[in-house]
């Protein structure tokens, strides 16, 4: 039982025995009538500051964020699949179909269920439904502001200080349309909840703010080592729920795929650029430190890949296991109580690998019993240290730190990542300060020691794991075709006659672009809309590409050697992922009804049994045809389909339309045949990553021709039927590709046999 002592309201004596316990609480006078008006003065401006920086160009602006919700709740309401929707360049054609102008979108790493609260606005016009979405952060910011109230002391005038001390997190929440607000609010609540003694609906909604953002599952190991069984028992049932909601809601196949493919690279800080110092995350500052990159990193302080495994790891556990290691089991005082919340939700940015600054809304909550728990046991100058921290964390300046640091300097360019580990461990320290803390720790050695070998153990295998990651991912470097500074995605190659075509996206523009590589210049191809999957053959001189719009248009460009600009035409109304035959007579398309794809081919040229402008639909949408390929003869196309929710090769003769499954285990994607047409490239998934694999016609025997625990992807022939172009996410974020090239030697010697797995 826990001792009836931790029943008792807080005395000054014992949280704070270095404090006067009989100076006088705050009265009437000169410096509280001075103090008064400060905070009023002081309220006033980060007010103002919040109205100009977040909800005015808020109300004015479509922003980034927000538009990923929409696109995906736009996408539900109208009954489309949303199988894809974790693949970036399928949902940046989707933006492009719900007419949301040039920008560019991204639903990774966001669960389904976040764009469940935009789905009754997805019937509006973008920025309408945004500033609906406004109205009700708004509104959400102040119950939130009310919960505080309820679950601190400090009085509106200084909550309202410390909620408005977050300049940065709500400018950028409310100007991004972010989540975060409500992740705020439902913590907050359960802290409210779990104060009014109602510790199962207190469980319930951290399980609803797990749904949104994952992070606050974490609670979970909060609540077990609190002993709130009840607590407990509700964040499980409430995760069980929502997960078969969100299950029968979307499928199950696209949970498997955020499972194994998505949250594992998110885990690692993999995102779309790990080595940015916007992520203001401990692992993003260890990425820019240790491991190159040639575009995105091309100096780091060393590159030592094994010091980045051992050390990443450590750090972890180093944030974590202190802050399980100080609660308290059962029941405590009021303000050490406070304290843990604080700690512990403060310990949950400074462990997450890409806190941007809207992520930081949480920490208002930090702040508010951290102060509230200070004041009442008189400690003003840890007080004071705790704002300190939590206003410069918050604090716009953060941004000025330079952002494009080489070498040293780069440990320059995210200063609130220290700033977030000084809160957390300043936390620590306050906790640990508490004498009944200190008496717990010294009689429960054992439990110490427990606690330490579980660091260590953490720690372990938390290197073997990034140690088996690396391994092989830095070889590619070397396969690199070239290098293009400041692009986020090159993909897609299509080899021709005048060069290599791929697509880009520049991280300083809101589109993909249409590039070609001649070996002697990069030059981007005419400006348009999105333009994606660009196709041609070594032996065509034109080049297909799809441009996407409210429909997507596949446009044929020609005279692409000449001396002037390249002509073009519109070749397929409402057609995508183009694939020409080797002889340029015959174009294979896909068509989406509800985002799920159907093939059609066309006939390029007049013949005795076909017309020019013929279209045929080979295969329906039952199918979820997602892209297509021509063997060099022509007879057959290769398609990509997911009639069972994962996705497989198929065949079917264009004479006969007979349609046969390919003996090639799934999930599998990107066929590409040699032009000699004794070799298929593809990309198989395994184990949550996609490998590149060369296959002989019989399938009979398989190579993996590309090693590492990462992505290899998009394989492109050379004419010589040796070189394989493919774009690689080695080293980069999770699909954001560049592209290499490899030598694939097809002597019986050197190819493996492998049975079907």
């Amino acid at each position: 039982m826990p001792d009836s002592r931790e029943q008792q309201p807080c005395s000054v004596a014992e949280i704070a025995p270095n404090s006067d316990p009989n100076a006088a609480p705050d009265g009437p006078g000169v410096a509280q009538a001075r103090s008064f008006w400060a905070e009023y003065l002081l309220l006033t401006v980060l007010i103002g500051l919040f109205l100009i920086r977040g909800f005015i160009p808020a109300w004015k602006t479509l922003n980034t964020d927000f538009r990923n919700y929409y696109v995906a709740a736009w996408l539900y309401r109208h009954g489309s699949s949303l199988l894809r929707v974790y693949d970036f360049t399928w949902f940046q054609r989707q933006k492009d179909h719900a007419g949301i102008g040039p920008c560019v979108v991204g639903y990774v790493p966001d669960t389904l269920l976040s764009a469940l609260p935009i789905v009754p606005l997805a019937g509006l016009p973008p920025l309408t439904a945004k500033r609906v979405w406004l109205v009700i952060n708004a509104g959400l910011l102040a119950l939130s502001a009310l919960i505080l109230s309820q679950i601190t002391q400090l009085g509106w005038r200084r909550i309202l200080i410390v909620m408005f001390l977050a300049i940065d997190p709500l400018a950028k929440s409310f100007l991004y349309g972010q989540m975060h607000l409500v992740v705020f609010f439902l913590v907050a609540a359960t802290v409210w909840l779990m104060k009014r003694q109602q510790p199962v609906a207190g469980g319930v909604s951290i399980a609803l703010a797990a749904a949104l953002k994952l992070y606050p599952v974490l609670f979970l190991v909060f609540f077990v080592r609190k002993k709130q069984w009840r607590a407990v028992a509700g964040l499980v049932a409430g995760l069980v729920i929502l997960a078969g909601l969100s299950v029968y809601l979307f499928g199950s196949e696209v949970h498997r795929i955020y499972l194994s493919q998505i949250l594992p690279q998110m885990g690692r800080g993999e995102n779309i650029d790990p080595y940015a110092p916007g992520w203001n995350s401990l692992t993003a500052l260890l990425h820019r430190a240790f491991i190159r990159e040639p575009e995105s990193n091309p100096y780091p302080l060393v590159h030592a890949p094994e010091i980045y495994a051992l050390v990443q790891p450590l750090c972890q556990a180093l944030i974590f296991i202190p802050a399980i290691w100080l609660l308290t089991p059962g029941a405590v005082r009021r303000e050490h109580e406070n304290l843990e919340w604080a700690a512990y939700t403060a310990m949950l940015i400074a462990l997450s690998t890409g806190p941007t600054s809207y992520h930081l809304c949480i920490l208002i909550l930090a702040a508010a019993l951290g102060l509230d728990a200070l004041l009442a046991t008189g400690r003003r100058r840890e007080a004071c240290i705790l704002v300190g921290l939590y206003g410069l964390i918050c604090s716009p300046l953060m941004g000025l730190a330079p952002q494009n640091a080489d070498s040293w300097h780069m440990l320059l360019a995210s200063p609130r990542v220290y700033l977030q580990l000084a809160l957390a461990f300043c936390l620590y320290w306050l906790i640990y300060g508490i004498p009944t803390v200190r008496v717990r720790l010294r009689t429960h050695r054992h439990a110490t020691l427990a606690f330490g070998a579980a660091c260590l153990l953490l720690a372990g295998v938390g290197a073997i794991q990034a140690i088996h990651h690396q391994r092989n991912q830095f070889d590619n470097y070397a396969r690199r075709l070239f290098s293009l500074p400041g692009s986020l995605l090159q993909g897609e190659p299509a080899v021709g006659a005048n060069g290599l075509y791929f697509t880009r996206m520049p991280g300083t523009n809101e589109r993909f672009e249409a590039w070609v590589w001649s070996r002697t210049q990069l030059a981007p191809m005419p400006p348009a809309e999105d333009e994606f999957h660009p196709t041609t053959s070594p032996g065509l001189k034109d080049l297909w590409v799809e441009l996407a719009g409210p429909v997507s248009n596949i446009v044929r460009f020609s005279d692409l050697n000449g001396a002037g600009a390249p002509t073009s035409a519109i070749e397929i109304v409402n057609g995508e992922q183009p694939s020409v035959s080797a002889d340029g007579k015959m174009l294979a398309f896909v068509r989406e009804i509800r985002g799920r794809g159907e093939l059609w081919i066309k006939d390029l040229e007049r013949n005795a049994n076909s017309k020019s402008d013929e279209e045929r639909k080979m295969v329906d949408d039952s199918y979820d045809v997602w892209e297509a390929a021509f063997e060099p003869n022509g007879r057959q196309v290769i398609f990509v389909a997911a009639p069972r929710g994962q996705p497989e090769l198929f065949s079917i003769d264009l004479t006969s339309g007979l349609t046969e499954h390919m003996p090639i285990p799934g999930p599998a994607r990107y066929p590409s045949y040699s032009p000699n047409g004794q070799w298929l490239a593809y990309s198989r998934c395994e184990h949550g990553t996609w490998h590149l694999y060369v296959t002989d016609r019989s399938f009979r025997i398989r190579r993996r021709v590309v090693e590492g625990d990462c992505n290899s992807i998009s394989p492109a022939w050379q004419p010589n039927s040796r070189n394989l172009i493919y774009a690689t996410d080695c080293g980069r974020g999770l699909e954001m590709t560049a592209l290499a090239n490899i030598d694939f030697s097809p002597a019986r010697g050197e190819v493996d046999q492998e049975d079907d797995r």
